[in-house]
Formats: C-alpha cells, sequence, structure tokens
C-alpha cells in the first residue's frame, strides 16, 4: 500500500498528462476553504502563499515565514484527500535552506511545490512591482529541490513572472532554462494577451503547464486554454475575496437590523456545515473508542 504521498502525486500526475480538459485548482489559505473545494468536487488545490497571508489577517508581503507557510500547508493536507500543490516562494533561503523546504514539503504529503523566479522578500505578482532573479538563481533553486527529493513523483514546478518586466522572447528562453534545469512543470504567470500564451505553449510542446486565470485579459475560456496547450489553470484568491465579502454583509447586516430572521437566512445551514468538516465521521470514530 503506497502512502497518502505517494498516492497524491501519481494522482497528480495522471490528471495532468491524461485530462481531456484543462484541470481546475482553486487557491486555498485554511483547511476549511480546502474542504469546500474538495467537496465542490475540484481535482487539485493550490496552497499559495498569498491565500495564507490573507487568512491570517496580513497583506502578501512575506509576513507568514517557512514555519507558518509549512504549518498551514500540514493542517490543508491532513483535511484532504485530493493532490496538493504548494507555494513556497523563492524556497526560503539559499541551496541547503531550498532543499530542507522541498524534503519537508514531501515529507508532508504534498503532490509537489512550486519555486519563485522572484526576488525575496517575495511580493505577489499581481500586486506589487515585479523584480526577477538572473536565471542563474533560478537553476540553483531548482537543482536544490531536484537534487532534495527523495520520490521522483514528488513534483517540482517552476513559477514565473517574468513577463512582467521580459519581453515575449526572453520570457520564452527563461522558461525552457527552468526545465532544462529540472522543472517537470511551469506555472506561467503574468502573462495576459492570447497571442503571447500561445507562443509560450508553442515554445515548450512537451511541458505541463498551469497558468493564472486572474493575470489573463479579454474573455478566454477553459477549453481556449486548453486547446492552446495549458494542462492546468488556478484561479487567485477569488474565493477568499467571496468569503469576506459575504462575512461583511452578513455583519453589516446583524449590526443594522438584528433579528432572529435575519441571522439565520442566507448561509449554508448548521447541518450541511456539520457535513461539510465531517462531523458525522468524527462522531462514528468516537463511538469505535468510547470507554
Amino acid at each position: 500500500m503506497k502512502n497518502k504521498g505517494k498516492k497524491m502525486r501519481l494522482k497528480f500526475k495522471k490528471l495532468v498528462h491524461n485530462s481531456t480538459e484543462i484541470i481546475k485548482i482553486p487557491v486555498v489559505g485554511d483547511g476549511l476553504s480546502a474542504k469546500i473545494s474538495a467537496k465542490a468536487g475540484f481535482k487539485a488545490i493550490n496552497v499559495t502563499g498569498s491565500a495564507t497571508n490573507f487568512v491570517y489577517g496580513k497583506p502578501d508581503m512575506g509576513f507568514a515565514d517557512f514555519y507558518t507557510l509549512f504549518d498551514q500547508a500540514r493542517k490543508i493536507i491532513e483535511n484532504v484527500s485530493i493532490p496538493v500543490l504548494c507555494d513556497v516562494g523563492t524556497g526560503h533561503g539559499a541551496k541547503e535552506n531550498i532543499a530542507r523546504t522541498a524534503r519537508s514539503y514531501e515529507a508532508i504529503n504534498s503532490a509537489g511545490i512550486y519555486l519563485d523566479d522572484g526576488v525575496w522578500p517575495k511580493r505577489c505578482g499581481q500586486m506589487a512591482v515585479t523584480q526577477i532573479a538572473p536565471v542563474s538563481e533560478m537553476e540553483k533553486r531548482i537543482h536544490a529541490a531536484v537534487e532534495a527529493r527523495k520520490d521522483p513523483d514528488f513534483v517540482i514546478m517552476a513559477h514565473s513572472s517574468a513577463r512582467a518586466v521580459c519581453d515575449i522572447n526572453e520570457t520564452i528562453v527563461k522558461l525552457r532554462a527552468y526545465c532544462a534545469a529540472g522543472a517537470d512543470m511551469l506555472y506561467v504567470d503574468s502573462v495576459s494577451s492570447e497571442k503571447e500564451l500561445v507562443q509560450i505553449a508553442s515554445g515548450l510542446p512537451e511541458v505541463p503547464l498551469l497558468v493564472n486565470f486572474a493575470s489573463l485579459a479579454g474573455n478566454l475560456s477553459e477549453k481556449n486554454l486548453f486547446d492552446m496547450g495549458y494542462n492546468m489553470a488556478t484561479f487567485g484568491e477569488e474565493a477568499i475575496f467571496a468569503r469576506v465579502s459575504g462575512e461583511q454583509e452578513l455583519l453589516k447586516l446583524k449590526k443594522s437590523n438584528f433579528t432572529t430572521l435575519s441571522s439565520k437566512s442566507g448561509f449554508i445551514s448548521a447541518p450541511a456545515f456539520e457535513d461539510l468538516v465531517d462531523t458525522g465521521q468524527i462522531t462514528e470514530l468516537e463511538k469505535e473508542f468510547t470507554l
């Protein structure tokens, strides 16, 4: 019997390589969002540094350190039975730190990690002026992670926002270098035009590609992206923003006009919420160990 990590990695690779449609991967920052995504039918989830910072009430400006991000990822992975891809930023330091990062995430059953080609302190590519590390630096990050992993199915993905500061040809050169350094897959960010998306996919035909829906312009569908050659798409933090909007509206209502009716309408029922967080399963487990 394979352990959970091996199962999740093989499951993720099968999804990516054998799917007949794009794999939609929502962003989560905590165990509750992970369960919501899994029970909504998504086949994989993406734990980002930005989402983790946000659920702690902080901006995406490096407040969550390695231990905070790692512990949050561990809790999320324990909560679901679908592959979890984890954002590790620039890897949390030099070669030995990046090696520790890779080994640590592999040990908690992550399907894989993705390494940024940005500089430290990390900033979200959607929220600040992007700065890109030299190709040689990114190659060292990838080498360190690849050499450290024990399971060859543990995915090492390169996350690039290079297009924010480089032209499309230089961006493709960088992406090819990341693959040559050992990256199994690429996460293409900060590319918005359909023409450039096609150029990237055409220039890297054998490499599984993840694209960020949040950075796209126009009205591209998931089918458009799949037909271009993209295997996966992630959504940014829309689910977190929706959660905040719902909470704000509820609290606004309670503050201005609280009644027993207004406090019970318009959101998930208590039984449905108990089902979401697997109360029934835990109750049955408790019966087995009743003294």
